[in-house]
């Protein structure tokens, strides 16, 4: 399964609207399958660089940031898929991933200016 991180420490909440990261291991295609040609992620609560909810990464990355939705109480899901190619049947699509969940936490309320005296 893929895991959540924040500065490199996974994390079990992430806060609304921060950016935090998937981090993911390596995948080996099953022998006459062919190599890695992506990891396919998909998110809930979540949007990847793309401005999407699901992103296709390049096969030597392993990490990829997403932001998170301002669904406080609600999480952050991230699974995956992995395509591998150059075996005889083609491009293969593994079976998913488990998920990587953090629950989003309300961003602090943000301290508003006191009105001018009159």
């Amino acid at each position: 399964a893929p895991t959540i991180q924040d500065g490199g420490t996974p994390v079990t909440t992430v806060t609304a609207g921060d950016t935090v990261d998937v981090q993911w291991s390596g995948y080996s295609c099953a022998p006459g399958t062919g190599s890695v040609l992506s990891y396919n992620l998909t998110a809930s609560n979540g949007l990847f660089s793309n401005g999407q909810s699901s992103i296709v990464i390049a096969a030597n990355q392993r990490t990829a940031p997403i932001e998170v939705s301002e669904n406080a109480g609600q999480s952050l899901i991230v699974k995956y898929t992995v395509t591998c190619t150059g075996g005889p049947g083609g491009d293969r699509t593994s079976p998913e991933s488990a998920e990587a969940a953090a629950t989003i936490t309300p961003a602090p309320a943000t301290p508003s200016t006191p009105p001018a005296a009159p």
